[in-house]
C-alpha cells in the first residue's frame, strides 16, 4: 500500500491532534512528531537539490563568499550570454550543413560506405535465410534490493529444461517461454540462426545455438552482442528460447535496425526501459506474421510481471511498513494518555522508533510511486522516439 491521499490526510490528522491536544509534561513527544516532519520535508527537499541546479547553486552561494548577489548575477549571466552563444552556435551549424549539401552537389561526392560487422555472402552463394529466436539468460543487473528479496524465482510448476544432447528442436526439447516460461527477470536477446542449422537432424541443439549470431543491449554491465556468436558457457546459460520465424531481409536488415535502435534507444533502465524491449522491438521489425503476434503477446505479459514482480511487490513491502509503524505509534500514545504519562520511559522509545518506522516506510512508498509515473513518462517518450524512426514499433508499443 502506498501513501495515497487518504493514508496521508489520515496522518496529518493524527500528527495535528498529537500537536494540538498533547499537555506540556508530554512536550517531549511533541518534538518527536516535528523530527519527523523534519525528515519528510527533507526527503522532498532532496528532490529539488538533485533535479534543478540552480537549487545547489544557491546553497553554494549562501554558504561561500559569494553570498546571494552573487549568485543572481551569475544566473542572469546564464540566462543572457548563455542563450546567445548557443543561438551562435545553432547558426554556425547550420551553415555548415548548407556548405556541405552544396559541395556534394557540384562536386558528387560518393557517400561514406557503411561498416559491417557481417561478412558479405560470395556472389553466387544460394540465399541463406535465417529464423529469429529470442532467447533468455540469467538477469545481468539487479531489479532492486526490495524486490529482488522478496521475488522468489523457483516457480511451483518450473517448466522442463532445454534438452541440450537433443538434435530435436521441437517443444519438447526446446521448451517455448509461452505461456508458462516467461518471466520479468532475464536478460533478452536476439539470435539469427541458418535454417538449415536450426533443421539440422545432426546438429545438437546445443551446437545450433552456437551457430547463430547474437545481438542484444547489455544495459551498461556487460559488453552488448552485435551480430557476434556466443561462447559455449553463455550458450549453457541460455534459459528459455521462443522461435519467431523467418528474417525478412537477412543480417544486413538485422544490422541496420539495430544500429538505428541503439542510435535512439537514450538511456537504459533496469525495469523501465530494458534488454528486453531492445530485443523484442528487434525482433518484431524482422518477423512477419504469427512472429510478430508472438512479440507483442510477450511485451504485454511483460508489462504484466513487471507489476506483479517488481513494482507492486515493493510498495506492498513499504506500505506495511508505514501500517505498523503508524499502527503501534497511535497505540502507545493512547497508552501514555489514558496513564496520565507515567508509562512515558516507557512508550517514549517505542514512538520515537514507530514513528520513524512509519514516517520512513510511508515517504518511500509515495516516492515509489512518484518515481514510478516518472519512469512510466520517461518510457513513453522513448517508445515514441524510436517510433519516429522506425515507425512499425507503434504496433508493438500500443
Amino acid at each position: 500500500m502506498a501513501l495515497g491521499r487518504v493514508e496521508f490526510t489520515v496522518l496529518v490528522a493524527v500528527i495535528s491532534a498529537f500537536i494540538i491536544f498533547t499537555p506540556e509534561r508530554l512536550a517531549l513527544l511533541r518534538l518527536l512528531c516535528f523530527w519527523g516532519i523534519s525528515i519528510l520535508l527533507g526527503w522532498h527537499g532532496y528532490h529539488w537539490w538533485e533535479r534543478n541546479p540552480w537549487v545547489q547553486d544557491l546553497v553554494t552561494a549562501l554558504t561561500t563568499d559569494q553570498g546571494l548577489s552573487g549568485f543572481l548575477t551569475n544566473l542572469a549571466w546564464d540566462q543572457t550570454v548563455g542563450k546567445a552563444v548557443r543561438s551562435v552556435w545553432d547558426t554556425f551549424v547550420g551553415v555548415l550543413s548548407v556548405v556541405g549539401g552544396v559541395a556534394e552537389a557540384l562536386f558528387r561526392l560518393p557517400p561514406r560506405a557503411k561498416s559491417s560487422n557481417i561478412k558479405q555472402p560470395a556472389a553466387n552463394a544460394p540465399p541463406s535465410h535465417h529464423l529469429a529466436l529470442l532467447v533468455t539468460t540469467p538477469p545481468i543487473h539487479t531489479y532492486g534490493p526490495v524486490s529482488d528479496r522478496l521475488y522468489t524465482t523457483t516457480p511451483s510448476s518450473p517448466p522442463p529444461p532445454i534438452r541440450w544432447s537433443s538434435t530435436d528442436v521441437s517443444a519438447r526439447s526446446v521448451p517455448p517461454l509461452l505461456p508458462t516460461s516467461l518471466a520479468f527477470r532475464r536478460h533478452f536477446a536476439l539470435c539469427l540462426v541458418p535454417e538449415a542449422v536450426w533443421k539440422s537432424g545432426k546438429m545438437t541443439v546445443r551446437e545450433k545455438l552456437q551457430g547463430g549470431l547474437y545481438w542484444d543491449h547489455g544495459g551498461g554491465c556487460v559488453e552488448g552482442s552485435a551480430g557476434r556468436g556466443w561462447e559455449g558457457e553463455r550458450v549453457g546459460s541460455v534459459n528459455g528460447v521462443q522461435v519467431l520465424g523467418r528474417v525478412e531481409g537477412g543480417l544486413e536488415r538485422c544490422e541496420e535496425v539495430y544500429t538505428t535502435l541503439m542510435a535512439n534507444w537514450g538511456e537504459y533502465r533496469n525495469i523501465w526501459w530494458n534488454d528486453a524491449d531492445l530485443a523484442l522491438a528487434l525482433a518484431y521489425l524482422l518477423v512477419e506474421g504469427p512472429g510478430a503476434s508472438t512479440c507483442r503477446e510477450i511485451m504485454n505479459r511483460l508489462a504484466e510481471l513487471r507489476k506483479s514482480e517488481v513494482t507492486e511487490a515493493r510498495r506492498e513491502a513499504w506500505g506495511k511498513g508505514f501500517t505498523a509503524g503508524s499502527s503501534a505509534f497511535v497505540g502507545a500514545w493512547a497508552v501514555t494518555l489514558l496513564t496520565g504519562g507515567s508509562v512515558l520511559p516507557v512508550t517514549a522509545p517505542i514512538m520515537a522508533t514507530s514513528l520513524s518506522a512509519g514516517f520512513g516506510s510511508g515517504v518511500v512508498a509515495s516516492g515509489l510511486q512518484e518515481a514510478e509515473a516518472t519512469r512510466l513518462r520517461d518510457r513513453k517518450i522513448a517508445c515514441g522516439r524510436l517510433e519516429r524512426e522506425l515507425p512499425r514499433l507503434s504496433e508493438l508499443f500500443a
